[in-house]
């Protein structure tokens, strides 16, 4: 009887070493489950890193792809100005080139009418040359500044009818003439420049600003004088037939 309570302890031995057995067994199974848990987390880092790279590669070639168009941009800006400048020494710098628009058939008319506006600086030159018979310097010399102006105002350079008016070559004077007594001509639109081509907008900006503007605005630092507005009325960009490509075209001057 006293051999019986050594066999129970015997028997009951082996219990620990299946419930450590079973521990382990959970522990790796929990690993598993924990590194399954992970990996997604792992791709999605990965993934995400893959992106930021490609993204910052691809900024990185649009903004040098942008600042190779901004550099053949500024060049093309530059070779316009320098060929509107050529252009303007080769005119003079009082010859300008204006289109006198009227309306839809009456171009004939137009022409006739500004030639009948051309100023005669007969009448001035004679009284011109009574006031220095006279003695009078101050008046022969009035006559003779408004004789200088008349002559100025009927140079002429070429004159062509075109649809939708008369385009006509000749000194700010001859303008003026136009403007201020043509009664066919609805405005006088003056080219600024020589047409160029713009890809964009950031060009045609460019292109705008180098034309010859101070000829016909005065820029002045002199805070005294009153306050001048630049503003653009029924504005358009003209295209040319062989391409989209933008050009520059008339300022106008409306008949007043």
């Amino acid at each position: 009887m006293r051999g019986f309570p050594s066999a129970a302890k015997a028997a009951a031995a082996p219990g620990p070493s299946i419930s450590s057995s079973s521990s382990s067994s959970r522990n790796a199974a929990c690993k598993a489950l924990l590194q399954q848990q992970q990996l997604p987390q792992q791709q999605q880092q990965q993934q995400w890193q893959q992106r930021r790279e490609f993204s910052s590669s691809m900024n990185a070639a649009a903004a040098a792809e942008e600042d190779l168009e901004d550099e053949e941009e500024e060049v093309t800006a530059a070779d316009t100005a320098a060929a509107a400048a050529e252009a303007a020494a080769v005119r003079g710098d009082r010859t300008l080139q204006m289109f006198c628009v009227c309306a839809p058939g009456l171009e004939e008319l137009l022409a006739r009418e500004l030639q009948l506006l051309l100023l005669s600086p007969q009448p001035h030159l004679a009284a011109a040359t009574a006031a220095a018979a006279r003695g009078d310097t101050a008046a022969a010399q009035a006559a003779a500044a408004a004789a200088q102006a008349a002559a100025a105002a009927s140079a002429v350079v070429s004159a062509d009818i075109q649809e939708g008016g008369v385009a006509v070559k000749g000194p700010p004077e001859l303008l003026w003439n136009i403007a201020l007594r043509s009664r066919v001509t609805e405005e006088v639109r003056v080219v600024l420049g020589e047409p160029f081509v713009a890809r964009g907008e950031k060009e045609l900006s460019r292109g705008v600003a180098a034309l010859p503007w101070e000829r016909f605005v005065a820029f002045s630092a002199n805070f005294t004088e009153p306050k001048v507005s630049v503003s653009s009325n029924s504005s358009n960009i003209c295209s040319s037939n062989n391409s989209s490509s933008s050009s520059s075209s008339y300022n106008s001057c409306s008949n007043g």
